[in-house]
């Protein structure tokens, strides 16, 4: 089961970055394009604006989804420290059991 999270949590990791990447792309491509103040700037501007508002769309579901593989990753993680700290409870909790039980009564 945590084999199963922790490559899940790499996958949204990863997608989540390639998503990031291509919504930044998508951004600077929108900021690059060379304008002419000639006909056409308004719609040159709308066709920036939409460039920018998908770049966002796009950077904005990469963060998302890298918070979800990061959120599982740690998640996986403190189940397993969980884990491991109960199963030392109980060896310490079992060792002081024996250790009351042969310890020796005092004379009286």
């Amino acid at each position: 089961m945590k084999i199963l999270a922790r490559i899940t949590a790499g996958f949204f990791l990863g997608i989540g970055g390639v998503l990031i990447l291509i919504g930044l792309g998508i951004v600077i491509t929108g900021f690059i394009k060379v304008s002419s103040q000639g006909e056409g700037f308004g719609l040159q501007m709308l066709s920036r604006m939409i460039n920018l508002a998908i770049g966002f769309a796009f950077t904005f579901q990469g963060m998302v989804l890298a918070a979800l593989g990061e959120g599982l990753w740690l998640l996986t993680d403190l189940t397993t420290a969980s884990q491991e700290m109960t199963q030392l409870l109980r060896r310490r909790a079992t060792r002081q059991k024996q250790l009351i039980v042969a310890r020796p009564t005092p004379p009286s």
